[in-house]
C-alpha cells in the first residue's frame, strides 16, 4: 500500500515560487520540482481558505458543502452570517481513509474544528476557540502543550510575527511525522497565506518562503521512495492596484440606499493617512514607526464604525456576532447588497419573506437579478454570474445570489463601505484564482508541466493511487496524465462507492466572536 504525503502552502502560486526559485532561496523546491509532475490549479470560486481547502479535501463544489467563505448567511435572517465548520470530514481523504483502517495524520487543515474521530491524529487550525479542543485524541493535546508545540493563534498579529510563526507550522507537523506511523499525512502552511495581508515588504516575503523552503527539505526527507508527494495551494495571490467598492456602484446605480451617515476631520484624516501608507512609493521608516502605527489603529477603528459588517447595532447580548448593518442602509429601499469574499464574494437580493425587511417580491426575483447583471456589465472589468451557473448541489440556494468577479488579477472588490468612490487606487494584496499542484511519487512522470487542474480533482486523483473508491458525487476527476503510461496506476480502473451522507458541527456564539476577532487581527476580515 503506498503512503501519501500532502504539504499545503497556502496561497501559493507560481508567479510568487519561480522568482524565489530562479533566485536560489527555494533550493528544496527547485529540486523537487524538477522531478515532479505541476501544474496551475484553478481554486473554488470564490478562491478563499474555506471553501477551497475543504473542497480539494472533498472533491465537492461549495453547493454541495454548504460553504461560501468564511461566513455564511443565517437563513431567516437579514444579512446575519455565522462561522462555517467542520461538517465535511467524513466526506475528506482522511475520513475515508480512516474507513479503509489506513493511518492518517491531518495537521492545521483549514476548517477541521471541531476535531473528529479518524483512525490516527488531527490537529486543528487557526479557527479553533482559545479554550477549544485542538486535538483528536484529546490526549495529543496534552503532550503537545507539554512540548510547547501548539500554536497560540492569538499572537499572530503583525508580519514580524508571521515570519516566525513558519518555525511553530513546521515543528509541529515534523514532531508527528517522527513519531507516529501514517500512510496519508496531510499539513497547511497557513504563513504562506497570512504574510501577505500584513502589509508586508519584500524582505518579509523572502523570509517567510525561505523558511518554507528549509522546512521542505526536513519534511521530504522523512518520506521514501516509494511514497507519493504533493504540494499544492488553495488559491494564488496576486498584488493589488485598485480596489472597486462594489456597494458604492450599486448605491451610484439606485439599487442599494443609505441612511445619511455626516464624515468628520477623524474620517478625513484616515482617508489621508491610508492612502499615503498603502502607496508602495511609501513603504519606508516614516509610515512604519510605532507612532504612526498608532494613529492608523486609532483612526482606522473609528472609520471602521462606519463599515457595513462593523457588528455595532444588533441585539442585545450578540452585538458582535457579524452582521450588515441596520444604521447605514436604508433597508425599505434597498434591493440588494455586496458581500466581501469571506462572506461568499456576492450579491444578496433583499427578497421579500427570506430576508425580514425584504422588499423585492419572489415573482420579481429572476427580473431584479437580470437587472443587476445588466447594471454591473457595463463597468469594465466585473464578471457576473448566476450562482446556479457556479454551484450544484442541496446548498446551493444558501449562496449569493449572484457572484461577483474581477478578470484583471491587479483588480480587487470590497463591501466595507458605500457613500465612496466606485473605483479608487489601492496597494495591497489579494487571493487569486490559480494556485499550484506539483506531484511526485512512483510511476508519475518528471519534469513534466500539464494544463490546468479543477481544485476538485485533487481528492478522486489521491483516494485513487491509495486505491479506495471514489465517491460518485464528487466534482473532480482522477488525472492519469500525471502517471507514466506504463505505471500501475495509469493502467488501473477507477473504482467507486455511493455518496458520503453530511455531518453537521457548529461554533457556539462565543466562539464565533472569539474567531472573527482573530480573523480580522490576522488581516482576513
Amino acid at each position: 500500500m503506498p503512503r501519501v504525503l500532502v504539504i499545503g502552502l497556502d496561497a501559493a502560486c507560481f508567479n510568487i515560487l519561480l522568482p524565489l526559485v530562479e533566485k536560489g532561496l527555494m533550493p528544496n523546491l527547485a529540486g523537487f520540482l524538477a522531478e515532479s509532475t505541476y501544474a496551475e490549479m484553478k481554486s473554488t470560486f470564490p478562491p478563499v481558505t474555506s471553501p477551497a481547502w475543504p473542497s480539494m479535501a472533498t472533491g465537492l463544489n461549495p453547493g454541495k458543502l454548504g460553504m461560501f467563505g468564511f461566513y455564511n448567511k443565517k437563513e431567516n435572517s437579514q444579512w446575519e452570517f455565522h462561522l462555517v465548520s467542520n461538517n465535511y470530514s467524513n466526506k475528506a481523504i482522511w475520513g475515508l481513509a480512516s474507513k479503509e483502517n489506513l493511518k492518517c495524520i491531518v495537521c492545521g487543515v483549514p476548517v477541521t474544528y471541531p476535531p473528529v474521530p479518524i483512525e490516527g491524529l488531527m490537529v486543528t487550525d487557526m479557527l479553533t476557540p482559545k479554550d477549544g479542543q485542538y486535538t483528536y485524541p484529546k490526549e495529543l493535546m496534552i503532550e503537545l502543550k507539554s512540548k510547547d508545540l501548539l500554536i497560540n493563534w492569538e499572537e499572530k498579529i503583525d508580519a514580524e510575527q508571521v515570519a516566525a510563526f513558519v518555525d511553530e507550522e513546521g515543528s509541529l507537523f515534523l514532531h508527528l511525522m517522527r513519531n507516529f506511523e501514517w500512510d496519508f499525512a496531510m499539513t497547511v502552511f497557513r504563513s504562506t497565506d497570512a504574510i501577505f495581508h500584513k502589509d508586508p515588504d519584500p524582505r518579509q516575503i523572502e523570509l517567510v518562503f525561505t523558511n518554507i523552503d528549509r522546512y521542505l527539505g526536513e519534511i521530504l526527507s522523512l518520506a521514501n521512495s516509494n511514497d507519493f508527494v504533493f504540494i499544492v495551494s488553495d488559491h494564488g495571490m496576486s498584488s493589488i492596484r485598485e480596489m472597486i467598492n462594489v456597494n458604492s456602484l450599486l448605491q451610484a446605480e439606485g439599487l442599494l440606499h443609505m441612511l445619511r451617515v455626516n464624515e468628520d476631520i477623524k474620517d478625513n484624516l484616515h482617508l489621508i493617512l491610508q492612502r499615503i501608507s498603502s502607496s508602495f512609493l511609501f513603504r519606508n521608516g516614516i509610515f512604519r514607526n510605532n507612532l504612526t502605527r498608532d494613529l492608523r489603529r486609532y483612526l482606522s477603528a473609528h472609520y471602521m464604525g462606519r463599515r457595513m459588517d462593523s457588528n455595532q447595532d444588533g441585539p442585545s447580548g450578540s452585538k458582535n456576532l457579524r452582521r450588515l448593518s441596520k444604521k447605514l442602509i436604508d433597508w425599505s429601499r434597498t434591493k440588494c447588497v455586496f458581500t466581501s469574499i469571506g462572506e461568499g464574494c456576492g450579491i444578496y437580493i433583499n427578497l421579500k419573506g427570506r430576508e425580514p425587511m425584504g422588499i423585492v417580491k419572489p415573482d420579481e426575483y429572476d427580473k431584479v437579478r437580470s437587472e443587476i447583471i445588466s447594471v454591473l456589465s457595463k463597468y469594465d472589468n466585473l464578471v457576473v454570474m448566476k450562482r446556479e451557473e457556479v454551484y450544484n448541489g442541496k446548498h446551493a440556494t444558501k449562496a449569493p445570489d449572484l457572484l461577483l468577479w474581477v478578470d484583471d488579477e491587479t483588480i480587487t472588490t470590497d463591501a466595507r463601505f458605500i457613500d465612496r468612490p466606485v473605483r479608487q487606487e489601492f496597494a495591497s494584496y489579494n487571493h487569486k484564482m490559480n494556485g499550484v499542484f506539483i506531484a511526485h511519487g512512483p510511476g508519475i512522470q518528471r519534469n513534466k508541466k500539464i494544463d490546468m487542474l479543477n481544485i476538485y480533482d485533487f481528492m478522486p486523483t489521491v483516494l485513487h493511487i491509495l486505491g479506495i473508491p471514489i465517491p460518485e458525487d464528487v466534482d473532480g476527476i482522477v488525472h492519469k496524465e500525471i502517471f507514466d503510461k506504463n505505471s500501475e496506476y495509469y493502467r488501473r480502473e477507477l473504482k467507486f462507492q455511493p455518496p458520503i451522507e453530511d455531518e453537521v458541527e457548529e461554533y457556539t456564539d462565543t466562539e464565533r466572536v472569539e474567531i472573527e476577532k482573530r480573523l480580522s487581527d490576522l488581516g482576513y476580515l
